[in-house]
């Protein structure tokens, strides 16, 4: 059964949520689809209002992976998984965020994302593989994926774990740059340079055929980072339909 807020084509609006969507409903190989109501993608949920915990009670989610640096969750909080009895686990996928000291690097490149995600690939191999093993426990969902705004570093794992099912690497991509528009609505943002809060589908295509390029394909990238091989039939076998 669908939530009860659930905007097609999978976005999730509560009061106080912030590019929330569900994975699920994408088209996979084979004339297969991402089950729906599995696994959520999501910005931070600090703001969360009673409306809006309400509504996430009703995924009945059993894990939250919590993607954004300990600075970031001292500075901004996080939400009482606890009392919402939803497994809790802090997976840090960068040692800083961007801007986490006040400033930005000057002069950013329009590709500078796209290294910036290869980044995360080749320095957190061992965290992003503790992610998608995490998913694929009995148990383990309804799972949500978040950092701060929900699009780089929920970005990378979202796309691997796609990519993983067989879904199309332009599928991915739109999934991707649907986190633009959230972005742009967000407030407190206008020092932010361009390049950084940019959610382009072809940054997301460039870095899934670079990591291809550089690794022969997704599956053997995701097992050399240390997801064994039941974890990965777990995870296709859960969510896929």
């Amino acid at each position: 059964m669908l939530p009860a807020m659930l905007v097609e084509p999978r976005e999730l609006l509560f009061d106080g949520a912030f590019n929330l969507r569900d994975l699920g409903g994408l088209p996979a190989a084979h004339g297969r689809k991402v089950r729906r109501c599995t696994v959520y993608r999501s910005g931070e949920l600090t703001r969360l209002g009673s409306d809006g915990l309400e509504a996430l009670r009703r995924l009945s989610l059993a894990v939250a992976i919590d993607l954004r640096t300990a600075v970031e969750i001292e500075r901004r909080g996080r939400l009482d998984w606890e009392a919402l009895k939803v497994t809790y686990r802090h997976e840090p996928l960068v040692e800083a965020a961007v801007g986490e000291s006040g400033a930005y690097p000057p002069d950013i490149p329009e590709d500078w994302l796209r290294r910036r995600y290869e980044e995360i690939v080749d320095t957190r191999a061992e965290r992003v593989a503790r992610v998608l093993t995490l998913l694929s426990w009995p148990g383990a969902t309804p799972a949500i994926v978040h950092c701060t705004a929900g699009k780089d570093r929920t970005g990378v794992v979202s796309a691997l774990l796609l990519a993983l099912l067989g879904v199309p690497d332009n599928e991915i991509a739109t999934d991707y740059a649907l986190s633009a528009a959230a972005v742009a609505a967000r407030s407190g943002l206008a020092d932010v340079p361009a390049p950084v809060l940019a959610a382009r589908p072809e940054t997301m295509v460039q870095f899934l055929t670079s990591l291809r390029e550089r690794h022969g394909s997704i599956e053997g990238l995701i097992l050399h980072m240390g997801v064994r091989s039941d974890a990965v039939a777990r995870l296709r076998s859960l969510l896929l339909e």
